[in-house]
């Protein structure tokens, strides 16, 4: 029989190499489990940065629009997906905080009549409103109603700003329609006269008033004085 050495036996020793390499082969596992994890969480994060409480994709911001836009159907449908998520109230004040110059003017003044409380409500009546066709059917039922109440330059300013809107007016049109506007005082002093072009029309009428106001202010067609 051996003497005892106090070492293990050759069957024992085996068996503790093989359940240390387990244990190897484990804490490799779980770093390689605990690294997967981490990126999983920094990828989540980073979607969530761009996404809404829902997992859907946030749409991109519209461009702000400012009432001259040929494409109001089309900035209306980017404004429908942006704000689609959004309460009602909310998505009304966002919608309203992307107009500006013409259509912000509009707006404000629109809001004093008429009670807006949404977004699909607030579309409808800037489509209604600044819909090409919509847009210059507008301009000329103003434009056969429009009549000289202020001075001549203030009148002509407003003259202009409303044809802006009438592209297709011819210049035989809109000498026509500025006639017909003014004050009857000053267009029978202008009525014998031929003119080709409106804005000839507008620099008699400053001086017309002005003859009779008893003033050498002689101005150009939108009133304004020269140098």
């Amino acid at each position: 029989m051996a003497s005892g050495s106090g070492s293990a036996d050759p069957p024992y020793q085996k068996v503790v190499e093989e359940v240390t390499a387990l244990r190897r082969d484990l804490n490799d596992a779980n770093s390689r489990l605990e690294t997967a994890r981490q990126e999983i969480v920094q990828l989540r994060t980073r979607a969530s940065s761009t996404t809404n409480n829902t997992g859907r994709a946030k749409a991109n911001k519209p461009h702000a629009f400012n009432g001259r836009s040929k494409d109001i159907e089309s900035w209306a449908s980017c404004m429908d997906a942006y704000v689609i998520e959004e309460a009602p109230d909310r998505a009304l004040t966002v919608a309203a905080s992307y107009l500006e110059k013409d259509a912000h003017v509009w707006y404000t003044t629109f809001k004093k009549t008429t009670t807006v409380n949404t977004w699909p409500e607030l579309r409808a009546a800037l489509i209604s409103r600044f819909n090409p066709l919509n847009k210059t059917l507008a301009a000329r039922d103003k434009l056969s109603k429009w009549k000289q109440m202020k001075d001549v330059a203030s009148f002509n300013s407003d003259f202009l700003q409303i044809i802006l809107d009438i592209p297709e007016i011819t210049e035989a049109e809109k000498i026509d329609r500025y006639c017909r506007g003014l004050k009857n005082s000053i267009w029978e002093v202008l009525c014998t006269k031929e003119y080709e072009r409106v804005e000839d029309v507008m620099t008699d009428a400053l001086r017309v008033e002005a003859a009779k106001k008893g003033s050498r202010n002689l101005g150009n067609p939108t009133g304004s004085s020269r140098g």
